[in-house]
């Protein structure tokens, strides 16, 4: 099957993760984490101190930290300033999910986010997706950055280069 990992290399985390410092991604990752764990999204107040500590921030590392991560989409937040979107994870419920290998589920903001979960979380990953177009279930298992099993056999994922754009949600 085919190796994804220059693919993602040009496309997924390693793009992304250029975007930010280590501390902001050190919070990018807790984030996801929490969308994945508590099966909600992150209350930017509420849930503040949890993230604080589990990053050793400061109020103001924190609030820094978060208004680097809006201003470069790593991150979408709603009116009710909760973290919906923390890239390639979505708190809400998609037509894209995700099984982690570490027995974890959660969705992913579209096709290609869900293939990129294998290198955000360096884990092989089961993903069961619809197709946009016709609706006809995708399965696809990825193991050791290459895609072992994919139903059906043959399909096809539209992406283009990520960099050139500056709000990627807004193209999934």
């Amino acid at each position: 099957m085919k190796d994804l990992s220059a693919a993602i290399d040009v496309i997924g985390e390693k793009n992304i993760s250029r975007k930010f410092n280590e501390r902001e991604n050190a919070l990018r990752f807790f984030l996801m984490n929490f969308i994945i764990d508590h099966k909600r999204a992150f209350d930017l107040s509420q849930d503040a101190l949890c993230a604080m500590d589990a990053c050793h921030m400061s109020r103001k590392e924190y609030q820094d930290a978060i208004s680097v991560l809006r201003e470069r989409d790593g991150i979408v937040s709603n009116e009710d300033q909760k973290v919906c979107f923390v890239y390639p994870i979505s708190a809400l419920e998609t037509e894209h999910q995700v099984l982690l290998g570490d027995g974890r589920s959660c969705f992913a903001m579209c096709a290609i986010d869900a293939l990129g979960t294998a290198f955000s979380f360096q884990q092989d990953v089961e993903i069961r997706s619809r197709c946009a177009v016709s609706g006809r279930e995708i399965r696809i298992s990825v193991r050791d950055a290459s895609i072992a099993s994919a139903s059906p056999e043959n399909f096809y994922a539209l992406t283009f280069k990520l960099e050139e754009l500056t709000n990627w949600s807004g193209f999934c």
